[in-house]
């Protein structure tokens, strides 16, 4: 799109809040032509300059051309992304070139580009799960633009300047009544939750048994939103790992129509090709794939073209079990106060208190971690390879909650979970809309003292209020949450008894693991590993990767 004074803009994303802004713009004397949140992006950046996405809230990634846009008054070309990085951007830049898009295939094709993998950035997400550095990815040439940035080139002297237009480390804490915590968090959930309905296109939820995504059924509870429809995934033969019973009964209080998926019924070997050739990257467990047969089933049976989703909830209001050792092991604390907080932890969560002991000890030992990584992956990777894991990090975990919740919000930790998510509904032309990524949301969680996200053993307790108070304590208070489960050993098996033969054939594979591999002799989690692994080598065609002289 194109404004009367040359700018054009390339725009991916969704800017919720555009009704309001295009409003406000009017009143300043602007007019528009369509009914589109482009133009008013347009228009905001006309007003605002750089300022204006300040004012957004939304998802979405953006080029703009502004033909007088420096200080000097010389051509700009402007990159940026939504806060948290919920849209995709990438970069190669060469000698006076730029050329980007929201995939990396086609941006490799149209450059000319090999798939070559930079092996320090292989090993880091193979071993640690993340990676490195923000604009790293894991091809060579690479790069992607870091989220809450403005990355401004200016044309004619081919200079480099970052803007950076969201600073969580600004928000500071707020004391907050239980009352008053529980009264703003029901108003941003329903608010985010109402604003993210609009769409020219029906709107739909991916419900769970859990606590984020039984929130947002309720804020859509006694609305007038229509017949929205909610998709579960359900195991018909793992029943340990189905949780539809506690699905419905959110649907049910809820007021929403809930739809099935029956997960299991699957082309495994055919679906998990595809899926990695979407990934464009290694994706991290099987999780991933019950999400994509979902999302694929609703594409495949519906009109469905917008999803809204839990994402986000656990890192903002600490819902991982992982968290229980920084609040546990607070160096505050009493030895008394110590050892009530691993008591009541282990009451009101799935783990017993052996096994919480466990996590204390291993989550409080960075280096431990580290080497229990590295060593993991000198069971299958070359030796060349593994002095790369020398220099690899593990997450700390902060004992200060609001530094804990920015570090998990915008970190590596929900990157890597909202890249998985974003290019899964966009292999089906659809749009995930994450509720408690509302920026308005986070800077609310990261202001929220510690005790209304871990009090007296209960994780996430300022959402658990929530469903208690909207009618749904059997959620609210449960406690043996799966989170997002899949019959990981069971895929695991069938897919190397697929495979086994062509997985040291592969040119890549050949380049990075251990020659003479007894790939049997393996455990489960490092033979899921080289499998994932494999999947992304030859559906994307990585090169090999070859070892320093």
């Amino acid at each position: 799109m194109a404004d009367g004074k040359g700018r054009i803009i390339v725009y991916n994303g969704e800017i919720f809040n555009w009704v309001e802004i295009r409003a406000e713009l009017e009143a300043a004397g602007y007019s528009f032509v369509t009914q589109s949140d482009a133009e008013v992006l347009l228009a905001a950046w006309d007003r605002w300059g750089a300022a204006c996405v300040e004012h957004f809230n939304g998802i979405w990634a953006f080029v703009l051309f502004d033909p007088e846009g420096s200080a000097r008054g010389g051509p700009l070309l402007v990159f940026c992304r939504d806060r948290f990085g919920i849209k995709p951007l990438y970069l190669i830049r060469d000698k006076g070139m730029v050329a980007f898009c929201s995939e990396i295939k086609p941006l490799l094709l149209a450059c000319n580009r090999n798939a070559r993998i930079n092996p320090g950035a292989l090993v880091q997400q193979l071993l640690f799960e993340s990676q490195s550095a923000p604009a790293r990815t894991l091809y060579e040439e690479v790069e992607e633009v870091s989220p809450a940035t403005l990355s401004c080139w200016s044309i004619d002297d081919q200079k480099w300047q970052t803007i950076r237009y969201w600073n969580p480390e600004a928000i500071s804490m707020i004391k907050r009544t239980d009352a008053r915590a529980l009264e703003e968090f029901s108003w941003l959930i329903e608010d985010a939750t109402s604003i993210r309905l609009r769409a020219d296109v029906e709107v739909a939820l991916t419900l769970s048994g859990g606590i984020d995504s039984s929130a947002i059924a309720m804020a859509l509870a006694g609305e007038n939103h229509g017949d929205i429809k909610a998709f579960t995934s359900r195991f018909r033969t793992a029943l340990d790992l189905d949780e539809t019973g506690w699905s419905a009964l959110a649907a049910r209080k809820a007021g929403i129509k809930q739809i099935f998926v029956d997960v299991e019924d699957i082309d495994l070997d055919a679906e998990e090709r595809l899926l990695s050739r979407h990934m464009e990257t290694m994706y991290t467990s099987f999780s991933q794939l019950v999400n994509w047969v979902v999302i694929k089933a609703i594409k495949t049976q519906t009109d469905i073209k917008v999803l809204l989703n839990g994402q986000g909830g656990d890192e903002i209001f600490l819902g991982y079990e992982r968290y229980y050792v920084p609040h546990i092991l607070n160096p505050d604390r009493s030895a008394l106060s110590w050892l009530r907080e691993w008591w009541l932890s282990a009451m009101h969560s799935k783990l017993s208190m052996l096994r919480l002991l466990g996590f204390l000890v291993y989550f409080s030992a960075d280096e431990f971690r580290r080497q229990r990584y590295a060593r993991n992956g000198r069971a299958y990777l070359q030796d060349w390879l593994l002095k790369y894991a020398e220099d690899g990090s593990v997450d700390r975990l902060i004992s200060d909650k609001r530094l804990l919740t920015i570090q998990e919000t915008c970190g590596p930790q929900l990157q890597r979970l909202l890249r998985f998510d974003d290019r899964i509904s966009a292999a089906f032309g659809m749009e995930g809309r994450p509720v408690f990524l509302d920026h308005r949301m986070v800077e609310f969680g990261i202001s929220l003292e510690g005790t209304h996200k871990i009090r007296d053993g209960w994780t996430k307790y300022i959402i658990r209020r929530y469903l208690d108070k909207k009618g749904l304590p059997e959620i609210a208070w449960r406690k043996n949450k799966l989170g997002f489960p899949a019959p990981t050993r069971e895929w695991t098996a069938s897919l190397l008894k697929i495979r086994g033969e062509e997985l040291q054939k592969n040119a890549f594979m050949r380049s990075v693991l251990r020659q003479g591999l007894d790939i049997q002799a393996l455990t489960d989690q490092q033979i899921s590993t080289i499998l994932r692994l494999h999947s992304a080598a030859k559906e994307i065609q990585w090169e090999p990767v070859v070892a320093p002289a």
